[in-house]
């Protein structure tokens, strides 16, 4: 993987990514293909977040969601509990958009149990939260 042998790469990498992630979807693109090619599933994941980002903000949320989609099975490889759990919020976020409450609650259950494994008290508060936006009838637990 090339997170592990050339971190410092990695770091660079991602660092480009952020500033050029609203200018430059070919660039997104050439590192979501390069972090492929190198399974390297840590690049791979984020880029496809930040892809997300600009499908987003070119107000495209069906792509948005499709990147997100890869990101989660990219992220369903691995043991990293917070980046499904990161992910499956930022889905719900998404269906919640679209008025999929169904599909949002499902999502932020997911989410929660990857941040309550985590005590990761900060985002077991947010999504509680967004667990009652996504039906307010019910209480989330």
């Amino acid at each position: 993987m090339i997170f592990r042998r050339h971190g410092r790469f990695h770091e660079l990498v991602v660092r480009q990514l952020d500033l050029f992630a609203l200018d430059d979807a070919d660039l997104l693109q050439e590192a979501v293909d390069t972090f492929r090619r190198a399974g390297d599933r840590w690049g791979l994941a984020s880029t496809l977040w930040r892809v997300a980002d600009l499908e987003l903000a070119r107000d495209r949320p069906d792509a948005a969601e499709e990147r997100l989609e890869e990101a989660l099975a990219v992220v369903g490889e691995t043991r990293r509990v917070r980046w499904r759990a990161v992910t499956c919020a930022n889905l719900a976020e998404l269906a919640l958009l679209r008025g999929d409450h169904v599909r949002a609650r499902t999502l932020l259950e997911q989410a929660l149990e990857g941040f309550e494994t985590r005590g990761d008290t900060r985002w077991v508060e947010h999504v509680r939260k967004r667990l009652a936006a996504a039906n307010p009838a019910q209480s989330p637990r």
